[in-house]
């Protein structure tokens, strides 16, 4: 009898997903490590190297949710186990976005390290730590040494008020000077920018944005003002960095405008304008910049662009009627804003 021979057949692999899930989940945690602990960083490694860390962090995490999302095209030949990466990017998304991580590290952080607070509390009250910084009367330096309970150099705020001994952080005066006892949300506060009205004989500056939103708006050259930057001196970089001019600028007034979707009616933005004409000017004018391009126009052309923002007459009045200060809303439809 003839023995019988074993056959065998070679089974065709099947893609696996492993190495692209194992990346997601990778990347997914370090992107929620760092946005959690973003405060904590600011002290190690460096507040200079946290300003490179958030940014890769945010472009890797896009890059990875973006390859993710390819994945989703082998659905039909692999499974629906390709869609897993995809799941994972989109779920640390949603806990970026409505997850209060720096509020529960901070609250983690305070739980942890409360008996040093207190104990340092103690010693403040005992007169025990008093100021030692000459510039703020207000501040102590705790030093390397003391336990750490203040991000950004260790140092607290002591206020005295008529119920006692008022002890905060330094981030944490920063923090409840944003926060809303009622609400319990840190408030949104509007965008305070300077307007540059920048004249040479007859004609004005006018600038166009080439960039979103608000892309090919004509308009007045306006800039954010920075963290402990005067107005004026906001002017003057701001006008030096995106036109080449210097001039003598002067504070002509404010003008504060709430912009609301048409559609919806949303608030989008809420906007202080400081309107601070610029006069004696000189420099040679950079047509084009990163962003936009300056242009000389009278009054007349420049109202005649199609495309204006709406503030335009408004900044014009608040020099022509010397009114110091205008307030109004307008509207954008969601196709130009």
């Amino acid at each position: 009898m003839a023995e019988a021979i074993p056959q065998t057949t070679t089974a065709a692999t099947e893609p696996s997903v492993r190495a692209p899930l194992a990346a997601a989940v990778a990347i997914s945690a370090f992107t929620l490590a760092v946005a959690t602990f973003e405060l904590a960083m600011a002290d190690w490694p460096s507040g200079v190297v946290l300003l490179a860390v958030v940014p890769l962090m945010a472009l890797v995490f896009c890059g990875c949710a973006l390859w993710s999302a390819t994945l989703l095209l082998k659905i039909r030949s692999g499974g629906t186990k390709f869609a897993l990466p995809f799941l994972v990017c989109a779920l640390t998304l949603a806990i970026l976005v409505y997850a209060p991580l720096q509020q529960i590290a901070l609250e983690q952080n305070f739980r942890r390290h409360r008996q040093d607070r207190e104990r340092i509390v103690a010693r403040v009250e005992a007169g025990e730590l008093k100021p030692n910084v000459s510039t703020n009367k207000s501040l102590i330096a705790l030093g390397d040494r003391a336990p750490h309970v203040s991000a950004g150099g260790n140092d607290i705020v002591v206020d005295e008020t008529d119920d006692g001994t008022y002890v905060l952080t330094g981030k944490g005066k920063e923090f409840a000077n944003r926060f809303d006892t009622d609400a319990r949300t840190v408030e949104r506060q509007p965008k305070v920018a300077v307007c540059r009205m920048i004249r040479r004989g007859d004609k004005q500056l006018v600038q166009q944005r080439l960039k979103q939103p608000y892309y090919g708006y004509w308009g007045r050259p306006t800039g954010k003002i920075r963290w402990g930057e005067t107005i004026i001196a906001a002017a003057e970089r701001e006008a030096v960095e995106e036109t080449g001019l210097t001039a003598d600028f002067r504070i002509a007034g404010v003008y504060h405008e709430h912009v609301v979707q048409a559609e919806s009616e949303q608030l989008l933005e809420d906007k202080v304008f400081f309107v601070a004409e610029g006069t004696n000017v000189s420099g040679q004018l950079m047509t084009e910049f990163e962003g936009g391009r300056n242009q000389w126009m009278t009054f007349d052309e420049a109202f005649a662009k199609d495309k204006k923002f709406d503030s335009f007459k408004m900044e014009i009045e608040i020099l022509a009627s010397r009114q110091w200060l205008i307030e109004r809303s307008t509207t954008y439809k969601s196709m130009e804003f």
